[in-house]
């Protein structure tokens, strides 16, 4: 990454950390005017978009088989927080990409990530690798 962009995500994550409002609103079940079903869906903050907007821009969503990475969902069952001390670029990349990929087919992981405070936690460790 460019210092443009280092200062961008150092940017994003000041305004993670300190974010103090509801990352995401669920709608519920909803008709059209014909009477058609629109299913449930959560809408994210601004800033969860950007983030992602972000990741995609920049690359960082890394291409790997993610819906097979037992690694990454045995990371995120862990419940001890010493499990950041010891990531590493790459996997933090995983971990970032698993649950953005995933948010597209299971609406609100992403802002499940936020609002347990381990997509922050990831990012802070990120920024200061």
């Amino acid at each position: 990454m460019s210092d443009n962009d280092t200062k961008q995500l150092q940017s994003i994550n000041t305004r993670i950390q300190s974010y103090t409002g509801e990352w995401g609103m669920r709608h519920e079940d909803e008709h059209t005017e014909s009477g058609a079903l629109i299913f449930p869906w959560i809408d994210q903050t601004p800033l969860i978009h950007e983030f992602v907007q972000f990741m995609y821009d920049k690359k960082l969503v890394v291409v790997f088989v993610w819906t097979e990475w037992q690694e990454g969902r045995d990371w995120y069952a862990l419940q001890d927080e010493s499990k950041y001390d010891t990531l590493d670029v790459e996997t933090i990349l995983k971990l970032l990409t698993a649950v953005v990929r995933n948010d597209r087919f299971n609406d609100g992981a992403l802002v499940r990530a936020f609002e347990s405070g381990v997509f922050p936690k990831i990012l802070q460790k990120l920024i200061i690798i």
